[in-house]
């Protein structure tokens, strides 16, 4: 319903290790001005968690820095409830839920024990499954190796995640198109659109919003955290908060 997110440590310029939150806002881009709402806290403390939704209700927290814990929240009942940890870490991962089969899919993210980005995809069924069960990329797992992507699902087969950074930081443009109605998931690059604006898809932490064909995502960059993004036909316009993001 047009709202955007935040969860957990909503800043990046605080040592994960002395601080981590609970803390859960939520936007409203349609509202003017714009402003924040403070939620019911979370059950674990996150430091950017990675945020997905499922049937337009159904918020997922999963993991951030440091941290496996997993968690759901309900926003018509104002409840949270504790969901099985990763397997292992996934530090700005991408993630999209099934809403038909309530499947929530996690895609790439940093492991801080590796120092590596994840080449396989996690995936969890919603109140049935005890575990993350790991699915296993055929080809082209390169493409998925990276963090702070955007991902979007435009319809029940295609999935596109855009940008993002790969295990050293350096920032990439590729568009990856996901086909999810095989088995097997095989990413592909050739013939996909190419983002206009390398470097304003780097720091996206998922808040997204699908309104009328346009994506709005809010940047967490040090230099732009009261910035949300307007991306429509892979351009690039920007919104401003009338007050700091935190």
């Amino acid at each position: 319903d047009n709202v955007l997110f935040i969860c957990g440590s909503p800043s990046s310029s605080v040592n994960s290790d002395e601080f981590t939150s609970s803390f859960l806002y939520s936007v409203d881009i349609l509202q003017e001005p714009l402003k924040m709402k403070i939620e019911v806290n979370s059950c674990h403390p996150h430091y950017y968690p990675t945020l997905t939704i499922l049937r337009n209700d159904i918020l997922i927290a999963i993991g951030g820095l440091h941290s496996k814990h997993c968690e759901h929240y309900s926003i018509s009942n104002k409840k949270w409830k504790e969901l099985p940890d990763l397997i292992e870490e996934r530090y700005g991962a991408s993630a999209l839920c099934d809403n038909k089969n309530n499947y929530i899919y996690v895609f790439g993210g940093l492991n801080n024990n590796t120092r590596k980005c994840g080449l396989t995809v996690f995936r969890l069924k919603l109140y049935i499954s005890s575990r993350w069960d790991t699915m296993l990329v055929m080809e082209n797992d390169v493409y998925l190796a990276r963090m702070n992507s955007l991902i979007i699902k435009r319809d029940d087969r295609q999935i596109f995640i855009l940008g993002g950074t790969d295990n050293n930081g350096n920032a990439t443009d590729d568009v990856v198109n996901i086909d999810f109605n095989i088995k097997t998931i095989k990413p592909k690059v050739d013939g996909n659109p190419v983002l206009s604006n390398k470097c304003a898809f780097s720091s996206l932490r998922h808040g997204i919003a699908d309104v009328n064909g346009n994506i709005y995502a809010m940047d967490d960059s040090e230099d732009n955290y009261n910035v949300i993004y307007k991306i429509s036909n892979s351009n690039c316009s920007v919104l401003y908060l009338n007050e700091k993001l935190y």
